[in-house]
């Protein structure tokens, strides 16, 4: 290999053992992008007072379920 082609090797993401050469791999998302209620990749993130970031509608749900908590934390939310 040229060394351009050994760095774009490099760079590719690594196939597991079982996967077919031809299957493409599905990119790694940082756990920072994924919603502590739902664990999904957020759309519409929202900041709370308590620092961690949610998807919107989620964190509206566990508001309008009346929890007054932090999802994460535990600790009371302050005003909001």
């Amino acid at each position: 290999r040229t060394g351009a082609d050994a760095a774009a090797a490099s760079r590719r993401p690594r196939q597991t053992s079982g996967e077919d050469a031809s299957t493409p791999m599905s990119p790694v998302v940082p756990s920072c992008f994924l919603c502590p209620l739902t664990r999904r990749l957020m759309t519409d993130p929202v900041a709370l007072r308590d620092g961690h970031v949610y998807e919107r509608l989620a964190v509206e749900e566990w508001l309008d379920q009346g929890n007054v908590t932090s999802p994460v934390t535990g600790l009371e939310l302050e005003a909001l």
